[in-house]
């Protein structure tokens, strides 16, 4: 799928990657002659089979790291780092607001 690295923006080499191992995940649940090309719409918006229309919908939709053919959101430790002081910073705020004196 070089043409379709080349395509992407930025060269987006790990669009490619799930793409291929979209394909491959269906061909192990038997779909071995391929995907098709386009399956019912009820189908495909449930995740229940795959299709190329699918992936093309991904694509125009801009949708690079393929949450809507059921790809997991990848997670950076600084993001957990960030709620973990945000909760503490939280959690003193509403500590001094409860010690608060009246006329304040």
């Amino acid at each position: 799928m070089d043409w379709l690295e080349d395509a992407l923006p930025n060269g987006k080499p790990h669009t490619a990657s799930r793409i291929d191992d979209y394909i491959a995940t269906w061909k192990e649940r038997g779909y071995e002659d391929g995907i098709p090309d386009e399956v019912p719409d009820g189908l495909m918006r449930e995740l229940i089979a795959p299709s190329y229309k699918a992936i093309c919908f991904a694509l125009l939709k801009n949708d690079l790291r393929l949450r809507t053919l059921g790809f997991p959101t990848p997670t950076s430790g600084w993001y957990s780092a960030f709620k973990q002081i945000e909760l503490a910073d939280r959690k003193r705020d509403g500590l001094r607001q409860l010690f608060l004196p009246l006329g304040s």
